[in-house]
């Protein structure tokens, strides 16, 4: 079964190339390997592919992948059919050099950061794709069981789309490459959540084949997965640190002896969180090779993503009257504090997002003599529903006054509470308001494509390669807000509301009072029930039109690329050397907020962006390898700030408005890798970059005189230039020279330091990169004998920068997170796994400025799935 070649991505790297090369290269110098690239190009119709199978065999299927490749690339290839070790492809990815995520709430990985930059493009299958109307994935939709290799680009060619600056992650789907006959395979899973206390199913099945007929070759492959996960989490959450010590207590006593600067938070809360999440996922791929000169394919994809997550926050405010304080340890802003006014209340949420993406790509590939071209086009969809359903109770006023505040224990990030108030008893409370809000968001993107290469073989230049791409994107939000204040007796509806002695306690016991909290479930499926009973008008359908907007987006991209290949002296070296012109057209419409007034406005922005790019190559000795590159990369800003929405509140004279005047970041980049290859399946590469940022975002205030009045209005300008460097360290090795079996145990490790100068995201204070760790690390220890396999892996990063708060850092503490998996094959068709994350049950903590003011301290899930798997 053969092929097509996705040009949009690279033409010289081909899968079935590498597949086919594997066995060889593995055993080549590199200045062979290169060669072997060079001579297999026009010779994809006629490559079998090679399975991979274990440890040993995906690792060193990655490696080879690395060392063939034309640029400066990692790779991750499954394991099995449709197998990565991690359940979540940010999780997979988290184990290469350079990539860090975040997680949401139910702990899976949501986002990455390639090298210090969340402004990463994501591709399936060499096209663009996302989530709902954002520009990135939401790596929690889409299930590792669906891909077969995923490549992380961390320099650009001229042929590959743009759009990002930290690099750009490529995941592949199981294509009908994959089976050269007939193969299925089928997975059942189920997964234990420790303090959710439950079991969650999954399934997941696939099939292909390939068939030799008259009409040529014919290869089909259809996968369905399906996964339920239920989660828990408990978070101990201190609000804003804006109150400063008052200069005397409530009986007049002086406060004489408080630490310069020293801040108080402004309230402290225990959220209590379950989520229950399902998706599905279907991709069918279809290939026909006529002959070994014309082809065609189609690929696509559909899934969808559903999650109710239920949350009950008990809350309180403290207010600025405090009876008695302490400053007894010199490094806190005060060691204890009673308040004397204070107010208690409960937030009970429910939170809804439904989402369902598709995609399909019809193409198809013809050799002419030398030349041989490509077209495409596609078509990604995603929409997303999003509810929020908030109804708050509200402790009677008197009744929840005195509360004392312990921050002994705050550089671990506990914040102790004590009262005599009797929190869980409902006469002590009455219903405060209900809100309800719909966020709908559309969002599509039709593309074409057209791409030709032409072969010389002739000196210096191997081939030439020439394309154009046109793409459409649409995006749009629309927000629904009903907010009521209708205070009322709990009594009202006794069957909604309930005590529950949950605490949260972990080494240290927090808050030890229980809660009293709404039946989120009895909520949901009672919402009529609860609005009639407390004469709430149904009328969620409230129009909300400064969170409102609509996107028209319109790219056209050129490029030419030269692909190269020479000796200097006996060193080969090979690379490419191109150009990408990309013009971008954004119309973006939204709504001015002014005094209640709203007014529809549009605006927009034209700009051209060229950007060159040079990877070379050199092949310094048999093992030794070392690659340049120089290039420039762009990224256009998110639709959210480039919304022309402005919301104006006269009478504070402030407001908020978006900027569809922002211009593309873009950067210029300079890349060294260099790479030993020291036997079959094992390596040690270095990697350095340096990236100079311009137009990068950044957060001001500017005076606008509206209406007569001048108004302190934020929004989003493009900073001065920054720059950003960093050091990369791998290594990977397999011990099959050792006796025994110490033979069977391998190590993947390595290291990234990154350092970055940009400007601050606010023109009055210094602040750091968001998102950006400056050290992080992972060490995978491996063991593969026969039957039976084992992996345990340790992912670390240091502190970073999230957010700010009136000119304050934000910052997430360091954390390691551990993972396991062990897998037995029972037969060669029957294999039982067993998997375990998050197995130390690490804390996720944040504080502002500093350690001894903690913000969030959040316990998660630890999870252990045991899972079975049969190949018909």
């Amino acid at each position: 079964m053969t092929k097509h070649v996705n040009k949009s991505i690279d033409k010289r790297y081909l899968k079935t190339t590498l597949a086919a090369c594997i066995s060889a290269a593995l055993l080549l110098p590199i200045a062979e390997a290169a060669e072997i690239a060079k001579t297999n190009k026009n010779k994809e119709k006629a490559m079998e592919v090679i399975e991979v199978k274990g440890y040993i065999g995906s690792l060193s299927a990655a490696m080879v992948d690395k060392r063939m490749a034309n640029q400066i690339k990692e790779a991750l290839v499954a394991e099995d059919l449709g197998q990565f070790s991690d359940a979540n492809v940010a999780e997979a990815l988290e184990r290469i050099s350079g990539i860090q995520i975040t997680r949401n709430d139910s702990n899976e990985g949501q986002k990455i950061s390639l090298r210090g930059l969340k402004e990463t493009l994501t591709l399936i299958n060499g096209r663009t794709s996302f989530t709902d109307s954002s520009r990135d994935v939401s790596f929690s939709d889409v299930p590792s069981e669906s891909l077969s290799q995923i490549d992380v680009y961390k320099t650009p060619t001229a042929s590959q789309i743009e759009g990002g600056i930290g690099g750009t992650i490529d995941m592949r789907r199981l294509q009908a490459t994959t089976f050269k006959d007939f193969k299925a395979k089928a997975k059942v899973e189920a997964s234990y959540s420790d303090l959710a206390e439950e079991v969650s199913p999954k399934f997941d099945f696939m099939l292909g084949n390939s068939w030799q007929t008259s009409l040529g070759d014919i290869g089909a492959v259809l996968a369905v997965s399906h996964q339920n996960r239920k989660s828990r989490f408990e978070r101990s959450r201190a609000g804003e640190y804006i109150n400063k010590v008052p200069t005397k207590l409530t009986d007049g006593t002086p406060i004489t002896d408080a630490p310069a600067a020293s801040l108080l938070s402004k309230s402290q809360k225990i959220v209590f969180g379950t989520e229950e999440t399902d998706r599905t996922n279907i991709i069918a791929d279809f290939d026909w090779v006529v002959n070994e000169d014309l082809s065609f394919y189609m690929d696509s994809g559909y899934s969808t993503y559903e999650s109710e997550k239920h949350k009950v926050a008990q809350s309180v405010v403290f207010g600025n009257k405090v009876a008695a304080i302490d400053f007894s340890d010199p490094g806190l802003d005060a060691t204890t504090v009673t308040y004397a006014k204070s107010k208690l209340n409960s937030l009970n949420q429910i939170e809804k997002r439904d989402t369902e993406n598709f995609d399909i790509a019809i193409g198809g590939d013809y050799i002419v003599g030398r030349a041989q071209f490509s077209a495409e086009i596609s078509h990604v969809k995603s929409n997303s529903d999003r509810i929020t359903e908030q109804l708050q109770l509200l402790a009677k006023t008197g009744s929840a006054d005195i509360f004392n505040v312990d921050y002994t224990d705050a550089r671990d990030g506990y914040v102790a509470l004590s009262t005599d108030f009797n929190i869980t008893d409902p006469n002590n409370y009455t219903f405060d308001f209900f809100k309800d809000k719909l966020q709908e968001t559309e969002s599509s993107e039709s593309a074409a494509r057209v791409d030709v290469i032409y072969d010389l073989d002739n000196g210096i230049v191997e081939s030439l390669e020439a394309g154009v791409r046109y793409t459409q994107r649409d995006a749009s939000r629309f927000v629904d807000d009903l907010k009521t204040k209708k205070p009322g007796e709990l009594s009202l509806m006794p069957e909604l509301f309930f005590t529950d002695s949950q605490n949260f306690d972990d080494e240290k016991i927090i808050f030890p009072f229980g809660i009293l909290s709404a039946d989120t479930h009895f909520l949901n499926d009672n919402k009529e029930l609860f609005l009639e009973t407390y004469g709430i008008p149904d009328n969620s359908t409230s129009p909300k039109p400064q969170d409102t907007f609509i996107f028209d987006e319109k790219t056209l991209a050129a490029y030419v690329q030269v692909n190269l290949a020479w000796d200097i002296g006996d060193i080969p070296v090979s690379g490419n050397l191109g150009l990408r012109a990309v013009n971008t057209d954004t119309t973006s419409s939204g709504n001015k907020i002014v005094d209640g007034q709203v007014t529809p406005t549009t605006d927009g922005l034209d700009e051209t962006h060229y950007l060159p790019s040079l990877n070379l190559n050199f092949g310094l000795t048999d093992e030794l390898a070392l690659r340049l590159s120089a290039s420039r990369a762009m990224r256009r800003p998110d639709y959210d700030k480039l919304s022309p929405t402005i919301n104006l509140n006269s009478i504070n004279e402030t407001g908020t408005q978006g900027n569809p005047q922002l211009k593309a970041y873009t950067a210029d980049q300079i890349d060294a890798s260099l790479e030993w290859y020291f036997n079959d399946n094992s390596y040690f590469a270095t990697a350095v970059f340096y990236k100079e940022l311009h137009n990068w975002l950044q957060s001001t205030t500017e005076l606008q005189n509206i209406d007569g009045i001048d108004y302190e209005i934020k929004t989003n300008i493009n900073a001065e230039e920054g720059d950003l460097k960093g050091i990369e360290i791998s290594y990977q090795q397999f011990f099959d020279f050792l006796p025994g079996y110490f033979k069977n145990f391998g190590i993947q490790a390595n290291v990234t330091l990154v350092d970055a100068n940009v400007a601050s995201p606010r023109d009055d204070v210094d602040l750091p990169l968001e998102g950006l760790s400056e050290f992080s690390y992972n060490i995978v220890g491996l063991y593969e004998q026969n039957k039976f396999s084992a992996r345990v892996a340790w992912s670390w990063r240091d502190d970073y920068y999230y957010g700010e708060l009136n000119g304050r850092a934000r910052n997430r503490k360091d954390i390691g997170q551990l993972s396991a998996a062990i897998n037995y094959k029972i037969t060669n068709k029957l294999k039982v796994s067993l998997k375990g994350s998050n197995l130390t049950g690490s804390d996720f903590r944040s504080y502002l400025q500093r350690i001894e003011r903690p913000e969030d301290l959040t316990q998660n899930d630890r999870r252990v799935a045991l899972s079975l798997s049969y190949k018909f």
